[in-house]
């Protein structure tokens, strides 16, 4: 049985997300990594925190794939229109 973690460090926040450690300095670069605590010097990831994390990219992609939908029967729409 897999004991669950109270925080992750970097690279155990990676393994359990399954993302690259340069992916998670990139989404710390674009303001979309998970929030951060320090103690005693070491950088850890909260439970909670990458629980809200994972929330807002699941909102994140929704929202993008939402919008590439709209996009998608615009240009669907303006195509037809062209052929007539």
């Amino acid at each position: 049985m897999e004991h669950r973690l109270d925080a992750y460090t970097f690279v155990e926040f990676c393994h359990a997300h399954r993302i690259s450690r340069s992916t998670l300095y990139n989404l710390f670069g674009q303001g979309l990594g998970p929030r951060v605590m320090h103690v005693r010097g070491r950088r850890l990831i909260s439970n909670e925190a990458a629980a809200e994390w994972r929330s807002a990219m699941e909102r994140r992609n929704a929202e993008t794939e939402a919008e590439q939908a709209i996009k998608s029967r615009s240009e669907t729409k303006d195509v037809g229109e062209a052929r007539q």
